[in-house]
């Protein structure tokens, strides 16, 4: 499967931490699946969400190689991720 899970996180932001949670809990249940934080107070995080066009935040990307499946803005639930990572969540308009 080989998925990677960014979670774009902000000390000050309040719902990043459940963002990172569900994040963390299914990264764990589930082989194949890979999870990165990137802090938006590093040089390199607020760069990195410059390039994605990240505007708020816990936004959550689900990609597969170059390829993004989804993007969630706000903390999803525990199942909306699960169907994002196996590629069958209906994408944000």
């Amino acid at each position: 499967m080989d998925r990677l899970v960014r979670v774009f996180t902000h000390p000050a932001c309040q719902r990043c931490g459940e963002a990172v949670k569900i994040s963390w809990e299914h990264s764990q249940a589930t082989s194949g699946v890979q999870l990165r934080t990137v802090a938006l107070e590093t040089k390199a995080g607020l760069a990195e969400a410059q390039r994605e066009g990240i505007k708020t935040i816990p936004t959550i990307i689900v990609s597969q190689g170059d390829r993004e499946l989804h993007r969630f803005v706000g903390a999803p639930s525990r199942s909306e991720l699960e169907l994002a990572v196996l590629g069958n969540a209906p994408q944000e308009a």
